[in-house]
């Protein structure tokens, strides 16, 4: 029995068939270039404000862009090349967008939660000689230790006040 005969029967050319489409649907990329957009501020610069998240920035002022040159200040005329097309923006300090590294393939590993979750928790009574930083970071530390053993990976717990409250 040859390899021709065995790849022409039906049961391995379906397999075939689907491990191929398996692979194009994980989409593997050899070398991701550019950093992906994973949020951006509502009071973006005008030029700005058709990117979204998942969004990839290639270059910046015509240099490629990496993480480290999306943190830094940027002051007046910036074109940066993107997904969408070219744009051009005034920026005045910062460019108002937090990036993190293209993904390697459409793949998502383990209890990865992608863009977070916002909790908002508030006592229902103030403990006495306690103040209420000490709570929330009594709280903080209470949760990231929870959530760290169920294998979640970079964990980011920080407080929030609202209202003057915290």
């Amino acid at each position: 029995m040859g390899i021709k005969s065995t790849i022409k029967k039906p049961r391995i050319l379906i397999w075939l068939i689907v491990v191929l489409l398996c692979i194009v649907a994980i989409g593997p990329r050899i070398n991701p270039e550019g950093v992906s957009v994973a949020y951006v501020q509502k009071n973006i610069s005008a030029g700005l404000e058709n990117l979204k998240a998942g969004d990839v920035i290639y270059k910046i002022s015509g240099e490629k862009a990496t993480l480290d040159l999306i943190g830094k200040p940027y002051y007046g005329i910036i074109k940066l090349e993107t997904s969408r097309g070219t744009l051009t923006t005034r920026a005045n300090g910062t460019l108002g967008i937090v990036c993190k590294n293209v993904p390697s393939s459409n793949l998502n590993f383990g209890l990865d939660i992608e863009g977070g979750v916002r909790a908002v928790i508030q006592p229902i009574e103030k403990i006495e000689n306690v103040s209420t930083n000490t709570t929330i970071d009594d709280i903080i530390s209470t949760l990231t230790t929870r959530i760290n053993v169920y294998g979640l990976r970079e964990a980011n717990f920080r407080p929030m006040f609202y209202e003057n409250k915290g």
